[in-house]
């Protein structure tokens, strides 16, 4: 039967077919592998038992370190992407595949397994991501676990652009979790994430949470960041230009929320919550981003670059905007702007006219457009 070390990856390579489906007892580990075969089965519309398990068995108990024995040039054959099959992936030749590309491989196999689990099992799965120096190199070390079990561990150097900078591109960073924290160690010591001026273009960090993670003047051109949570983080001058933001969720860390209803448990919880939670955020760019239904209240964007942004359905209450010359073509569709601050404001002591782009979005809720789409020409 199967055998869990705390320590050690689990082992499925003795599992008997007949033990996986007739085991019927209340154990949570036992249970989740039960469904894991199945998942495994049906999600990949493969009736093959033998190709479930021989998945299983490829995918945890090879290639734990990822830069060993790897391809020096990425494989101008791969093809892993979000709608592979199974066949796809026991037929690749890792062998010929870059550390990326196993990275990518490995991830989006148990994403796309913890996806298509139903509740409380799709949570038991979890990738944790830490990146850490190694003597003038930067690394990253994942680690798979289920139901708090290590499934796997992986390791690979992130090597540099052209540029001399990190280059994070190709790496698969999707439904994790991306902190300082190293769960191997003390997990009260929070060292931090350096990832300034890393090329993180076009890397996908979908359902990523960001725990102290810095991104200060970091390439995150055409990255997606859909229903990311971010929490303590340095995003200053951070390139988004094209990025995907939908859902994210980013408090800024500028003013102090005022308390209106100090009885309120909800609103002391709230308040609690976005304070411990402030992220610097001046001077993103965010051009040509779609930011739908994204969170971005008491975060100062006033150095920020917003034209052609979709703020849809966004919250961008108590938020620091930028001037109108920086919203140009900005669409702003049922979008939250209770208390909207311009950056002329923000820094002046004195009473004044209220400005040209608090204005317009006043007369924009008051008008009958409301809740038509507002874009800045």
């Amino acid at each position: 039967m199967m055998k869990t070390i705390t320590k050690q990856p689990i082992l499925f390579t003795d599992v008997p077919v007949a033990d996986l489906r007739n085991s019927m007892k209340q154990d949570l580990n036992q249970n989740l592998i039960e469904r894991l075969w199945n998942k495994i089965r049906d999600f990949f519309l493969d009736s093959d038992k033998q190709k479930a398990f021989k998945s299983i068995h490829k995918y945890i108990n090879t290639l734990s370190v990822l830069n060993y024995n790897s391809a020096s040039s990425p494989d101008p054959n791969f093809n892993i992407d979000a709608t592979s099959d199974l066949d796809s992936y026991l037929n690749l030749k890792f062998d010929c595949l870059s550390p990326k590309q196993k990275q990518t491989t490995l991830c989006c196999f148990w994403n796309k397994i913890a996806s298509s689990l139903p509740e409380p099992y799709n949570s038991t799965i979890k990738h944790n991501i830490i990146f850490y120096k190694d003597g003038e190199n930067l690394m990253i070390r994942g680690t798979i676990s289920i139901v708090n079990e290590v499934v796997k561990t992986y390791s690979l150097p992130i090597e540099k652009d052209g540029n001399g900078y990190y280059d994070l591109s190709g790496l698969y960073l999707a439904h994790s979790n991306i902190s300082g924290k190293d769960p191997n160690k003390d997990p009260d010591i929070d060292f931090g994430i350096d990832l300034g001026n890393c090329n993180c273009s076009n890397v996908n960090f979908e359902h990523t949470y960001f725990d102290s993670v810095k991104f200060t003047n970091t390439n995150c051109t055409n990255a997606n960041f859909n229903s990311c949570r971010f929490i303590k983080c340095d995003l200053t001058n951070m390139n988004c230009t094209g990025a995907i933001l939908d859902n994210a969720v980013i408090y800024g860390k500028e003013k102090e929320p005022e308390m209106q209803n100090p009885e309120a448990d909800q609103i002391i919880q709230r308040i609690t919550y976005q304070k411990s939670h402030r992220n610097e955020t001046k001077g993103m760019i965010l051009t040509n981003c779609s930011c739908v239904k994204t969170t971005f209240n008491w975060a100062d964007l006033s150095e920020s670059d917003c034209q052609n942004v979709d703020f849809s359905e966004a919250n961008l209450s108590n938020t620091i905007l930028p001037d109108i010359v920086r919203m140009k073509r900005t669409k702003l569709y049922r979008t939250d702007l209770f208390n909207p601050i311009l950056k002329a404001e923000a820094e002046s002591t004195e009473e004044k006219d209220i400005s040209p782009l608090a204005k317009i979005i006043l007369d924009y809720i008051e008008s009958d457009k409301n809740p038509e789409s507002l874009k800045f020409d």
